[in-house]
């Protein structure tokens, strides 16, 4: 099943447990709270540790996290709430979505603070991502926040070689069929 939005288009993959934002090249655990809240910690070991479809090279959320506010959407979260499921600033995910078919592709979406990826002062804070209202900030690392694994790129989609690809190995296996038939001919007529 694939939806599209303003911004983005969305399949699922994995046996349906991840969901590919081919836009961001992004690929998000479809169970937004797998895991329950955690600390900062246990967060990070969780998403490090988690093995889908041999998939494992899962993380919590980055991208450019700079700064405080609503309507950050350069991180990955914040891309996530405001240009794929299209959040408010000030509303929850969970009531107000303007793309309910992208959000639907999800399941257990909290509205709650999310951590991500990046630590803001080593062993103390984290930014994080409240999908109750759109705001990016930051919390101690001790705190119980929920958890959203994401990873880079794509698996288990359907690659289709591009044009260019397909024409280069074919000029290559005739030329590789031309060689072996000139020695072939070469060798009857010394031997």
């Amino acid at each position: 099943m694939a939806a599209s939005g303003a911004q983005a288009t969305l399949s699922y993959r994995l046996n349906n447990q991840a969901v590919y934002d081919s836009d961001a090249n992004l690929m998000w655990l479809r169970d937004a709270n797998a895991n329950g809240a955690m600390n900062w910690s246990t967060a990070m070991a969780w998403a490090d540790g988690l093995s889908i479809g041999g998939v494992d090279d899962w993380r919590l959320p980055g991208g450019p996290m700079v700064a405080y506010g609503y309507n950050q959407t350069t991180s990955e979260m914040g891309n996530m709430f405001y240009n794929v499921l299209g959040g408010t600033a000030g509303r929850s995910i969970t009531t107000t979505h303007s793309n309910a078919t992208n959000y639907d592709l999800f399941q257990n979406i909290q509205s709650g603070v999310y951590w991500s990826g990046v630590e803001f002062l080593s062993g103390q804070v984290a930014w994080s991502f409240d999908f109750s209202d759109g705001f990016q900030a930051r919390y101690p690392e001790g705190t119980n926040l929920f958890a959203w694994a994401v990873r880079s790129g794509d698996v288990g989609g359907n690659p289709v070689p591009a044009p260019g690809t397909l024409a280069l190995l074919g000029a290559g296996l005739l030329g590789w069929a031309g060689v072996k038939r000139s020695r072939h001919r070469v060798g009857a007529v010394i031997g």
